[in-house]
């Protein structure tokens, strides 16, 4: 988990010296899922066992999942869905518990 956040942090911090998409070159977490043709992004929450719920590495997953589609001007339409029977369960309480506790350090 401490790595996800220290990723985040780095992400942030060079996207902001930079002024380009960091998160580029990024690899996506299995998390989440990511499929683009000319014009069609679909994004995939792929945490059904946890009902979808954002933690950090799928929340990181869809910082990386946007700066793609930002930086590919011929999509006109992004899907967003979860796999399994839900969408996304809202936050997990867990993980950004150990968010909070790994940025406290």
């Amino acid at each position: 988990a401490n790595e996800h956040v220290a990723a985040s942090k780095a992400l942030i911090s060079t996207t902001r010296r930079q002024g380009r998409p960091a998160q580029m070159d990024m690899k996506l977490p299995a998390e989440l899922r990511y499929e683009a043709n000319e014009h069609v992004a679909v994004i995939t929450l792929n945490r059904p066992q946890e009902r979808n719920a954002l933690d950090e590495r799928l929340t990181l997953g869809l910082q990386i999942a946007v700066a793609r589609i930002k930086a590919s001007p011929a999509l006109r339409v992004v899907f967003l869905t979860g796999n399994g029977p839900m969408f996304c369960a809202g936050g997990d309480p867990k993980g950004f518990q150990r968010m909070a506790a790994a940025a406290a350090e």
